[in-house]
């Protein structure tokens, strides 16, 4: 029972996290049954809540010392939210938002993880994966037909498939997948990939190539060929993504012998946004604007671009309220909670150290986690790198084993993390 608790506990918490875009064919189902629009994620917390208690009754470890050393360093940010949006309807939604879809689920996981380090490193993974593959099958398909954003196409929703399956890539990537399974895991990341490249959210894809050129560099950091081999590939690589259009072009006119039309650099529509938003910081840089104020400051800073009118849809509240996000997490933190926001926001990643450690496989998605929330969305949908650092920092004080440790049997298992613990 304790190993069904684990995959449906996980299934559960990373439809509203590392697999969101499976929220929107659950949402799908959500609706048939007659659960009320916009308590989805209320709903799938409820699904999960006795198998959660499951997983608790029938923990192995301790759990509220070991969460306490993770959690304490939350509170300061969480407490500077409060202080930050509790006074106006925009910040009061964002702080719900951001506690419900980001906070408690990764809490949760983290209890998950103290209770029984051996099932979670077993199931975590591999949940992911499967939900990613189950995603792409059911969308290749039209199984479900996915809820599209009005005027856009649904195409526009995959950017969240997209993150996932990069995350399941690069896992099985630092992980040396193919070494145990030398068929299997090599077709899983072409596969990966592949379809990444086939929805076209090159933000996701970016952030994948940068992430897996990065820890290739550090782990072959010693070989100087083989160094500059790597950081060539991948500014190449990149380069050629972010200019995709103009290669198109080319490539295009070499097939007609036309002149091709000229189509607007990637990436121009975030630009546009960054130095407005690095304005409303410069007017308020310690404190910020308030949370949830961004879009509000924003619309009197600068009259709104022609792709945000016609392209970008803005948020709908309740209450009928519109917001929209600079696309940059640490921007948005600059400029809704200032230099204070971003000093408690750092110390979610302390201690430091541990972050540059290539060992440490949820250090890489961490990175990649970060990168997402570089180029899209809010600090309410950008959860993969607040996991994975939590992860990570389990790993780091002995509570999570390194992945081999699991070859061995349970009661191997533990003699092990108790020797890691007493060296931390």
């Amino acid at each position: 029972m304790v190993h069904l608790s684990y995959v449906v506990s996980l299934a559960f918490l990373m439809t509203l996290t590392l697999a969101s875009m499976s929220s929107h064919v659950v949402g799908v189902v959500y609706a048939a049954i007659g659960v009320p629009k916009g308590y989805y994620s209320f709903f799938t917390m409820v699904l999960a809540a006795p198998f959660l208690c499951i997983i608790v009754l029938k923990a192995e470890e301790k759990i509220i010392k070991p969460f306490w050393t993770v959690a304490k360093y939350w509170l300061p940010w969480i407490a500077y939210l409060f202080v930050s949006g509790v006074t106006s309807p925009e910040g009061s939604w964002k702080l719900k938002m951001y506690l419900g879809i980001v906070v408690l689920p990764c809490m949760l996981l983290i209890v998950m993880a103290l209770a029984n380090p051996a099932f979670f490193q077993k199931y975590f993974m591999k949940v992911l994966l499967a939900i990613n593959v189950l995603l792409l099958i059911v969308l290749t398909l039209q199984i479900i037909e996915v809820r599209s954003i009005p005027g856009v196409s649904g195409a526009e929703r995959m950017i969240w498939l997209s993150r996932g399956l990069g995350i399941s890539a690069a896992y099985l990537i630092a992980m040396n997948a193919w070494k145990r399974y030398p068929i299997m895991a090599p077709a899983l990341i072409v596969v990966l990939f592949g379809a990444m490249l086939y929805i076209g959210s090159r933000g996701p894809v970016i952030s994948l190539i940068l992430t897996i050129g990065l820890f290739w560099a550090v782990k072959y950091r010693k070989d100087v060929k083989t160094l500059f081999l790597i950081v060539w590939a991948t500014a190449i690589i990149v380069i050629a993504i972010m200019n995709v259009d103009t290669l198109s072009s080319f490539a295009h006119s070499f097939a007609t012998h036309k002149k091709a039309e000229k189509i607007e650099r990637f990436g121009q529509d975030r630009l546009s946004v960054y130095e407005p938003t690095l304005r409303i910081f410069a007017d308020n840089p310690v404190t910020g604007v308030g949370l949830g104020k961004w879009w509000q400051v924003f619309q009197k800073e600068v009259r709104i671009p022609s792709w945000m009118a016609s392209g970008a849809r803005e948020k709908r509240m309740r209450g009928e309220l519109d917001v929209q996000y600079p696309h940059n997490i640490f921007l948005e933190i600059l400029s809704e909670l200032g230099l204070v926001g971003l000093v408690f926001f750092m110390l979610l990643f302390f201690p430091f150290k541990r972050l540059f450690s290539v060992d440490n496989e949820y250090n890489i998605l961490c990175l990649l986690g970060f990168l997402y929330a570089f180029t899209s969305s809010d600090i309410t949908q950008n959860a993969t790198p607040m996991i994975f650092n939590l992860l990570s920092i389990l790993r780091a004080r002995g509570y999570l084993p390194a992945p081999e440790i699991f070859t061995a049997p349970s009661s191997v298992c533990r003699e092990k993390m108790f020797a890691i613990r007493r060296f931390v």
